[in-house]
């Protein structure tokens, strides 16, 4: 995610925007027929959405009350100086 940042910072905040709501339980597929995402440099970004679901599916299991996906959403968020109600619709 810094990469893609560093490459096209609207492009990172719209994927780190995607992020926040496959963390907050949207599909990744449906986010991505619903956001104008690209592909810049790096991993593709299906790929961060799709391997970020699974991982939060794990911290669930460790974090019943889903605390630990917000351990990493938020840590996201803060190194790209976001925070969660820049994305509440």
């Amino acid at each position: 995610i810094a990469e893609k940042y560093e490459y096209d910072s609207k492009s990172a905040i719209l994927l780190i925007e995607a992020l926040y709501h496959v963390c907050c339980g949207a599909e990744p597929d449906y986010i991505l027929r619903r956001m104008n995402l690209r592909n810049t440099v790096g991993i593709p970004v299906e790929t961060i959405l799709k391997v970020y679901k699974w991982i939060w599916g794990q911290e669930d299991c460790n974090y019943p009350t889903k605390a630990g996906r917000w351990l990493s959403m938020n840590s996201i968020l803060e190194q790209f100086g976001l925070s969660a109600e820049d994305f509440r619709q």
